[in-house]
């Protein structure tokens, strides 16, 4: 009997701004698997780029977690084949959780 091989998936959380963007990602159980900080400019947004598909490189799905579903860092993570999960905020750490488990959809 063949065996499939289980997808592994890590969450992206972006903490966006006009100058940097501060990323997290975790594991399924919440485990830090890395965090970085982009900077708003080509050399910086092309050096995610690169980290984001070397990931799905190595077979993983990536989604990510961002306060509203739209904007430039939005659709670079689209662009790169990041899945979405939008977040209803309600003010700086209001822990507001997902209010969607789709994909963004632009």
């Amino acid at each position: 009997m063949k065996e499939e091989k289980r997808l592994k998936r890590y969450y992206v959380g972006v903490d966006w701004a006009d100058e940097f963007h501060q990323v997290w990602v975790s594991d399924p159980e919440g485990k830090k698997v890395a965090g970085r900080k982009v900077e708003q400019s080509p050399k910086g947004m092309s050096e995610f780029g690169r980290w984001l598909h070397e990931r799905q490189g190595e077979g993983i799905e990536l989604w990510a977690a961002i306060e509203k579903p739209h904007g430039r860092i939005v659709d670079f993570l689209l662009d790169h084949g990041v899945g979405g999960l939008p977040r209803q905020s309600q003010g700086p750490g209001s822990g507001q959780g997902p209010v969607s488990h789709e994909p963004v959809q632009e």
